[in-house]
C-alpha cells in the first residue's frame, strides 16, 4: 500500500514487537490518521481518538506485517461501535468520526 505523501505528518507507525509487554495499548491523537501496524506475535489494542474530538477526521489502519491480534477500540464514548480486530498481513480499515459514531468507511480484514 502506498501512502499519500501530502499527509507524512500524519503518518505513524506503531511497531509492537518494540514494546514491552506493559505496553499493550497505544491511544492515537487526533493528527494520526495513517496508522501502518507491526504486529507478529501477541494481542494488544489501539485506542481512538474522542470520538466527538475527531469530528471530520478519517483513520486508515494497514498491517504491513501481522501475525499478532491488534483491536481497535474507541474509548466507550461512540454510539454503536464494535471493536474490530487486525490480524493478517495487508488487513485494512478506514474509519471517519462524525462526532458521535466511528463509521466504517473500507474494511478488508481476514476475520
Amino acid at each position: 500500500m502506498t501512502f499519500n505523501p501530502f499527509f507524512h505528518e500524519s503518518y505513524r507507525v506503531i511497531d509492537f514487537r518494540a514494546l514491552s509487554d506493559e505496553e499493550s495499548a497505544v491511544t492515537l491523537e487526533v493528527p494520526d490518521h495513517l496508522i501502518d501496524i507491526t504486529c507478529t506475535t501477541g494481542s494488544y489494542t489501539v485506542y481512538l481518538p474522542p470520538v466527538a474530538s475527531a469530528q471530520g477526521h478519517m483513520y486508515v489502519f494497514y498491517a504491513t506485517d501481522g501475525t499478532g491480534d491488534v483491536t481497535v477500540a474507541d474509548q466507550d464514548d461512540s454510539i454503536g461501535w464494535t471493536d474490530l480486530h487486525l490480524d493478517e498481513t495487508d488487513d485494512c480499515l478506514v474509519l471517519m468520526s462524525d462526532g458521535r459514531h466511528w463509521l466504517p468507511l473500507y474494511s478488508n480484514l481476514s476475520a
